[in-house]
């Protein structure tokens, strides 16, 4: 029934099909509409993964007058729906059920035409008997049409209860029909029950429905939200008196509030308390096992001394300190080996492996990131796997542990490449499952980012005077032409490197430009860059995701210019096109990808609605189940690229980026060059990156317990 404009202007739900799209930028849309429940086209400005004319969608919103263009209508959350126009059920078809494609859409909207939706729901056989389909695929049309709807009517009703987006999608999807129900019942368990709703979403809903402030259910998870929050910035730990404080603002409660429920979580083992310090239960647990096994493993290993044939048995020239590692390496039951870019770890492991051979123990090569495992078996000729594969996760936990190490019986040495990225937790797994016969010789830079989870392991372990360290100063003949060198070593000591071209270094002042241009100049770079090298060489690196010069921005623009003819994958899947370069954005131990793997998507199947993506030597294939841990990675962030290394990196560094520049992610995305640097950076930025020197002190307790 068509409304009057008063009435029509209070809906906050409205049913819309798109006439044409006036703006489309980072799948936000501004769309003129028409509704059935309004004579004329309305301006509905929505976010989705793609909008094509002819696509019907019920938008939940409200009206908004704006000065210039008028009434707006600002949708929150948009849900696919069968459409109003012949053209719109198609697409409708061709998007979202699985098992058709274009030529069955075709075929079922000319014969059935707006009868379509009737037919799928009371007459589905009809279906069948038209397309001539199999059982099987009878069956699998049919439940993807039941899904879908499903799906949409449960969207609907968590719609009016707040919840929009993908938030309510990954609801339905954990709690299915009833998700509104159960999001009643408690809104705080969606924190444990849900990927990626935190406190901040579950709090909101609460607060919809009504939920005190005071109320214990809100006060005990936001301690744990808080707790687990301040783990997110690296802290295992955090002092008790100050965290009341900060639990208190967050919550918007008095701290009269807080101390009682935190006591009484303490009593019921929820959370820890040690010496003053409050932990999670996990990290208090990781903590206190990893300095135990570490302090165990502090020993000698009372091998036979390695003579000099044995370290020059790779022709290498060693220096004092490479040759002074090879031998500690071979003494000791646990070493470190530390040292900037050109100092000549890789050619000391080489020495380490070579010497441990000799002696005939069995050695094992890891690294935490597939990337690093990738480059370590490069260098040395030895097999290197991921510590997640190397400990055999399977699903729950890992496989490898106290009572199944690693290496058992065999006198061993495991080397872990790139430790500075290895967080406390996951050392505690690695430790568990290393057996007294086995050494540990762990290998990084304390000077890079640390590990994205919380604690700085490596550096606690460097900085204690009772463990065995070689730190590697001196850098090696090879590397002292590379200006990517020289501008890695001056940015760590504090110095302010040459901001001009060099042999392997290009600098682009960007001072006094406006984001925009310098934009410009970076698509043009890669642009240029790729007449040389593939995508998969050339690596954009930004501090962060947001803002113009952030890597959300950057990734949608160099896809233009990249992969503009990539066909499209479906909106179930994404954002995506075949052709795209992407990344894991969490580790999959089902698929067997793993966070900051990068891949190109290869092929998209519309029938099934499935894609493959591959990694180098494995496809793997996607569905709208998992596809939203991928993301294009034509550019990531520092933090991300860890542990990896390419041909060419190109990277802005500029005021816009103040809070996230600080001297080690300069340091860290600098060393990430091989062959060369482009720096799109202004003078100023770097200068106000090398003074932020540990501006995000991390607190743990590792150092003291060691």
């Amino acid at each position: 029934m068509e409304l009057s404009l008063e009435d029509f202007l209070k809906m906050p739900e409205l049913d819309i099909e798109v006439v044409r799209i006036r703006y489309e930028k980072d799948s936000s849309y501004i769309c003129v509409c028409k509704s059935p429940s309004y004579n004329g086209t309305i301006t509905v400005i929505f976010s989705a993964v793609k909008v094509l004319p002819g696509d019907c969608f019920t938008v939940y919103g409200a009206f908004e007058k704006h000065p210039s263009f008028g009434w707006q209508f600002k949708g929150k959350t948009a849900v696919p729906r069968t459409a109003l126009t012949l053209q719109g059920i198609e697409r409708y078809l061709i998007d979202n059920i699985a098992g058709i494609g274009k030529k069955k859409a075709k075929t079922i909207v000319g014969t059935f035409q707006f009868d379509t939706e009737r037919i799928f729901k009371e007459s589905p056989e009809k279906i069948k008997n038209l397309l001539n389909l199999s059982d099987k695929q009878f069956e699998k049309i049919i439940n993807s049409w039941n899904k879908q709807n499903n799906e949409q009517s449960a969207i609907k009703s968590l719609a009016r209860i707040g919840i929009y987006g993908k938030t309510a999608i990954n609801i339905y999807k954990q709690y299915g029909e009833d998700a509104a129900e159960k999001v009643k019942e408690n809104p705080y368990q969606l924190i444990n029950d849900i990927k990626r709703v935190g406190f901040k979403v579950a709090d909101a809903i609460a607060q919809q429905m009504g939920i005190a402030r005071e109320d214990p259910r809100r006060i005990d998870a936001g301690i744990v939200f808080k707790l687990t929050e301040l783990t997110e910035f690296g802290n295992v730990c955090y002092p008790i008196n100050d965290f009341y404080q900060e639990a208190g603002k967050t919550l918007e409660v008095a701290e009269e509030h807080i101390v009682p429920e935190c006591i009484k979580m303490i009593s019921e083992g929820n959370i820890i308390e040690e010496n003053g310090f409050l932990y999670t239960k996990g990290l208090y647990y990781d903590e206190r096992e990893v300095a135990a096994s570490l302090r165990a493993m502090n020993t000698e290993m009372f091998n036979e001394d390695v003579t000099e044939d044995v370290i020059h048995k790779t022709g290498i020239d060693y220096t004092e300190e490479q040759q002074q590692a090879i031998y500690l390496s071979t003494q000791k039951r646990l070493m470190v080996l530390t040292g900037g870019p050109g100092t000549g770890k890789t050619t000391t492991v080489k020495g380490i492996i070579e010497a441990h051979r000799q002696l005939g123990n069995y050695i094992i090569c890891a690294a935490p990131t597939g990337r690093a495992a990738k480059r370590m078996q490069e260098a040395t000729g030895m097999e290197a796997k991921t510590i997640h594969r190397l400990l055999e996760f399977n699903g729950e936990g890992f496989s490898r542990n106290r009572s199944n190490p690693l290496g058992e019986g065999l006198k061993s040495v495991l080397i872990v490449d790139e430790s500075s990225m290895i967080d406390i937790s996951l050392m505690r797994s690695l430790l568990a499952a290393i057996p007294n016969e086995m050494s540990l010789v762990l290998v990084g830079d304390i000077d890079q980012l640390p590990s994205v989870g919380p604690g700085t392991v490596l550096k606690d372990i460097v900085e204690n005077d009772k463990y065995t360290k070689v730190r590697l100063t001196k850098i090696q003949r090879q590397a002292e032409g590379s200006d990517i060198i020289k501008t890695a070593h001056a940015l760590n000591k504090g110095h302010m490197p040459k901001c001009e071209n060099g042999k392997d270094v290009f600098f682009y002042n960007t001072t006094d430009m406006e984001a925009d241009d310098i934009l410009k100049y970076i698509l043009m770079l890669t642009k240029n860059s790729l007449t040389r090298y593939s995508i998969m060489d050339v690596q954009i690196l930004s501090p962060q995701h947001t803002g113009k010069l952030g890597t959300d921005s950057i990734n949608q623009e160099i896809r233009e210019i990249v992969n503009p003819e990539g066909e499209k994958v479906s909106g179930m899947l994404g954002d995506f096109r075949v052709g795209d370069k992407v990344m894991q954005t969490r580790n999959s131990y089902k698929l067997g990808v793993y966070n900051g793997d990068v891949g190109i998507i290869t092929s998209y199947d519309e029938e099934n609605k499935t894609m493959m993506v591959s990694f180098g030597d494995m496809s793997v294939e996607y569905n709208d189940t998992n596809s939203d841990d991928l993301v294009l990675a034509y550019a990531c962030t520092v933090h991300k690229s860890q542990g990896s290394e390419y041909p060419v990196i190109i990277m802005p560094i500029v005021t816009q980026h103040y809070f996230m520049l600080e001297r080690n992610l300069l340091y860290t995305g600098v060393t990430r060059a091989k062959e060369f640097l482009i720096l799109c950076a202004s003078p100023k930025a770097i200068n106000c990156g090398i003074r932020n020197v540990n501006i995000k002190h991390r607190i743990s307790r590792l150092k003291i317990k060691l």
